[in-house]
């Protein structure tokens, strides 16, 4: 895979590592804040400083992509690569998490717990925003270079509109409880 037409190919460091560490270093670096937030401040301040962290974490983890993807496009960076870079900390976070929880779930109930909708939505989402990222920066590259570039494709198009779709199915079809009953029975018929 090659980089977008009339975009300079930057080194894979500065394409696609850079792009990911960006997003993944602010996310380190909020994890860290928030819970270490009750050892580094006095209680009056610690909550609302735990707060904002975590509102970031849980804003770069979500919305990481639209950081990511347009800064690896523009880099020159392959769709498998700007794919990568814009998974990399959802990957991370899910791995930190399955980690925890794999102290007192068998190494079974860990990886399915990997399937909870949390992780899944997220990676959907993930998707989806990658799909309206791409066709912005087809977008912005048409207007900076004067190129005919088809700015509507069905591969982001399809993104997008799984995107929709899971959120739909897994937080508002019956406020996501049906989704999660689902995910319980799968849980039941393997492990019980």
């Amino acid at each position: 895979m090659s980089a977008p037409v009339g975009i300079e190919r930057q080194s894979f460091v500065r394409r696609a590592v850079i792009p990911a560490g960006i997003v993944m270093g602010a996310s380190a670096f909020a994890y860290a804040a928030y819970f270490s937030s009750s050892l580094l401040w006095p209680p009056a301040f610690h909550r609302p400083f735990a707060f904002v962290m975590g509102l970031v974490l849980f804003i770069l983890i979500g919305f990481g992509p639209l950081i990511a993807y347009p800064l690896a496009y523009f880099r020159g960076a392959s769709i498998a690569e700007r794919m990568g870079a814009s998974l990399a900390t959802i990957i991370a976070w899910i791995a930190v998490e399955l980690s925890l929880v794999s102290e007192f779930f068998t190494l079974g109930e860990t990886l399915y717990y990997g399937l909870s909708s949390a992780f899944a939505i997220t990676v959907i989402s993930a998707f989806a925003l990658m799909g309206i990222c791409e066709m912005i920066c087809r977008k912005v590259r048409a207007r900076r270079t004067g190129e005919m570039v088809r700015i509507v494709t069905p591969a982001p198009v399809i993104a997008i509109m799984a995107g929709i779709v899971a959120v739909l199915v897994m937080l508002v079809w019956g406020i996501g409880e049906h989704w999660f009953y689902i995910y319980i029975e799968g849980y039941r018929l393997i492990f019980h």
